[in-house]
């Protein structure tokens, strides 16, 4: 394991420097009393080269190798050393036991601090490269021992794997049971671990709950039956400081060359590998993928540009009108598009997920707030009495941060005059996913008279509980059930439920995706208030938007309500 490789290696630098540092001190030593004999005795200034054993044994076997090194250094310069050699005199007792004292003190003290300085140093060493609770190296001292065994082969055809295993909960287990027993079961996942790679397995904590394996000689079939050894070895209960937990993991697993001939490289194929062990139903050991490596590299290019876009406002905000049930217009949907300068239109559906998981989402939020109140200062420069209302989709991550109030005050302005013309929509799925958080916040943005409205209503897990619960002045139908009410009956069913329970709560009814007269027909029939879809408009740039709400406010009605 990789703990007793560095451990071997460790005590063969020691040992060699011992046969080293020893050798070297008795030369010193006796070069020393030469020297002073060879001068003429202690009675000359070459005495003092017996402080350079002494220093030497400080240094290396600190305040002990000083002091034993200053006592032979005395016994040396003291009975063994006339003080004139010419004339044989020797010292007095008195005065070599003096210099004996002081070669002592002088070896203690320079080994004192000389430990205190390498403790210090050697401290820091430690900290930077190990970790301190399982005593495992980090991602550094692997990334030198994966670094020193490529560049030892040579370039040969080899095989190596990188295993990247991560604990999917814990998290959890560290928020319910605190520190000192997380980092425990991080002991016991350690020896478990350490017990299931094979004798010449490099094991390492690459976070705080992850540890990162590197396998010599390990092609990619073995390596993946090492990957589900580790997950069978963290099967059974750990130990916990006396409790039992059970944990999972996820694995990624990276091999050189296929994946990197790098460390970095390798390290970095692991990580996306276990990103996608995550999403896999069962959490299994996933191999690296070049080609899903490729598609998030776009992704992290494409929300770089979409940084850019949303700073310089070169996105454009498309209105799709909504119709009362009488022709008449009534507002309009603000809905993003991006015509990217070199990659052309890129759908919503692919870029505000990936604004939404940055929190790029954020700023594009902002953007549609500042567009909607373009808006209603345009149509009230033509039509002061109109009453169009600009809807604004926002995501749970917007109405869950902090700085939304503030941000849509910011943005939008605080006349109640123009706050009663806008709408929020926010999908189901957000609202369900973190209802006690939202409700607060959406009842605060509702008191200033922004309306909020349900979006995408039966798309995701629909409760009875949230619509009693959420603000809500509008409900919106998800083009999904209202495209089939004339062909399905379970869809016409729950579609009319629908509208009832919404009519019964007090929201208005809008059934969005509208594509033929007959559907338009019998969404009136059912009580639906307005309608949105292709059948009347599809999205309109700013100008032929704004052509249209001139031509209809106060104009014919757009389609014909048959009888």
């Amino acid at each position: 394991m990789s703990y007793r490789v560095a451990s071997a290696f460790e005590a063969i630098r020691l040992f060699r420097r011992h046969w080293v540092a020893i050798p070297l001190i008795i030369l010193t030593f006796a070069g020393a009393w030469l020297l002073v004999h060879a001068d003429g005795g202690t009675k000359y200034v070459h005495l003092h080269v017996i402080y350079f054993p002494i220093l030497l044994a400080a240094f290396r076997y600190d305040e002990l190798g000083g002091f034993v090194a200053g006592l032979v250094g005395m016994i040396l310069m003291g009975p063994l050393m006339p003080l004139d050699v010419a004339t044989g005199e020797m010292q007095p007792a008195s005065n070599w036991l003096f210099r004996g004292v002081y070669l002592c003190a002088i070896g203690v003290v320079i080994g004192l601090l000389n430990r205190i300085v390498l403790r210090g140093r050697e401290e820091r060493f430690r900290l930077a490269n190990y970790d301190a609770s399982t005593e495992l190296p980090l991602a550094g001292p692997l990334r030198r021992h994966i670094a020193q065994t490529l560049e030892a082969e040579g370039g040969s055809s080899g095989q190596h794997a990188v295993i990247h295993l991560s604990l999917t909960n814990g998290d959890d287990i560290h928020s319910s049971f605190g520190v000192d027993a997380y980092e425990t079961l991080m002991r016991s996942c350690a020896r478990r671990i350490a017990g299931a790679l094979p004798d010449d397995g490099f094991l390492a904590r690459g976070g705080q709950a992850r540890f990162l394996c590197f396998l010599i000689n390990t092609p990619e079939t073995d390596a993946v039956a090492v990957g589900q050894d580790l997950r069978s070895a963290l099967r059974d209960p750990l130990d916990m400081g006396g409790l039992p937990a059970l944990v999972d993991c996820e694995i990624g697993i990276a091999t050189y060359p296929d994946h990197g001939d790098e460390p970095e490289e390798l390290l970095r194929a692991s990580f996306a590998a276990i990103a996608r062990a995550g999403q896999a139903p069962n959490r299994s050991v996933h191999l690296f993928d070049s080609g899903q490596d490729g598609a998030q590299r776009d992704n992290l290019r494409l929300l770089s540009d979409l940084r850019g876009a949303i700073d310089g406002r070169l996105l454009v905000f498309h209105a799709q009108p909504k119709f009362a049930v009488d022709g008449s217009l009534r507002g309009a949907e603000l809905l993003v598009r991006w015509a990217h300068p070199e990659n052309g239109f890129i759908s919503p559906a692919r870029f505000i997920p990936l604004a939404e998981k940055s929190r790029l989402i954020f700023d594009l939020t902002r953007f549609g707030f500042e567009t909607a109140k373009r808006h209603v200062l345009e149509v009230r420069g033509f039509a002061p009495q109109s009453a169009l209302r600009f809807s604004v989709n926002v995501s749970g991550s917007d109405v869950t941060d902090p700085r939304f109030p503030d941000m849509l005050r910011e943005a939008f302005g605080d006349d109640p005059a123009d706050l009663a013309l806008l709408e929020l929509e926010i999908t189901e799925t957000a609202i369900i996913e973190d209802l006690e958080r939202l409700v607060p916040v959406l009842e605060r943005v509702r008191e200033t008279g922004v309306r909020i409205a349900i979006d995408d209503f039966g798309t995701g897990y629909s409760s009875l509980v949230y619509l009693k619960r959420i603000p809500a002045d509008t409900l919106k139908i998800d083009q999904s059930f209202v495209r089939d009410v004339m062909s399905s009956e379970r869809d016409a069913i729950l579609v009319r439920r629908t509208i009832q329970i919404g009519k019964d709560l007090g929201m208005d009814i809008v059934a969005e995706g509208v594509e033929t007269q007959e559907i338009a027909d019998w969404l009136v029939a059912n009580g639906c208030d307005r309608l949105q879809g292709y059948f009347f408009s599809r999205p309109l740039p700013p100008p032929q938007w704004r052509d249209l709400a001139m031509a209809r406010l106060g104009g014919p009605p757009p389609f014909p309500a048959s009888k």
